[in-house]
């Protein structure tokens, strides 16, 4: 069969020693075991390269369906394992440059659509963690630095809403649960110029 394969083909030896791509005829053969894919053109990035090697992950050539090829298996650098250039969401943490990427677009977990971690005072109220989120500093408007909403008794006085917060449930102390400071009544006893007595009651605001 051999002699009559040579005769056939014309050729001195055997086709499993040649590139098939140069026969007329055989450009979509492969010789097996020495071929490993056979395309019969000389794109070498069309996924069967120039020396008939089928294009893989990680062969440092971006061919096919890759974006990225950077022949490492490091997963955490600018090209992925799967040839795919690393992106936010992507449920990859990129080295150096992503905090966390849990993969989805929900901005009120604990990673960011922007694949930073939630942290009070980034202006995003993280569900069932923050109540409120201002991105400043300020602990007496409306939302604290603890990222907590202002009320009575927190012992922060609320700008232009409390008088007073003492933080505790004692209504008759200096500031009553309300916060409202309490009146207080000051009986002072003395002698007047006549020799009588006198009692004063002051009454500060």
């Amino acid at each position: 069969m051999r002699s009559v394969r040579r005769q056939r083909f014309g050729l001195h030896e055997p086709p499993s020693t040649r590139r098939l791509a140069e026969i007329p005829g055989l450009k979509r053969l492969t010789a097996e075991g020495v071929e490993g894919c056979d395309d019969g053109n000389d794109v070498d990035d069309d996924g069967c390269s120039n020396t008939c090697v089928l294009s893989i992950c990680g062969d440092g050539e971006v061919q096919g369906g890759e974006e990225c090829d950077d022949a490492n298996d490091v997963d955490t650098d600018e090209c992925t394992n799967m040839c795919l250039n690393a992106a936010c969401g992507d449920m990859i943490v990129q080295e150096g440059v992503e905090e966390c990427d849990d993969g989805n677009d929900v901005d009120t977990d604990e990673c960011t659509a922007a694949c930073i971690t939630a942290v009070c005072g980034d202006m995003i109220v993280q569900e069932g963690v923050e109540e409120c989120d201002d991105g400043n500093d300020v602990d007496t408007d409306e939302c604290t630095t603890m990222c907590l909403t202002a009320v009575c008794g927190d012992g922060i006085v609320q700008e232009g809403v409390e008088a007073c917060d003492d933080g505790n449930d004692v209504d008759d102390d200096d500031c009553n649960n309300m916060c409202e400071p309490n009146a207080k009544i000051v009986f002072i006893s003395g002698t007047t110029h006549d020799g009588k007595s006198a009692i004063l009651r002051i009454d500060p605001s």
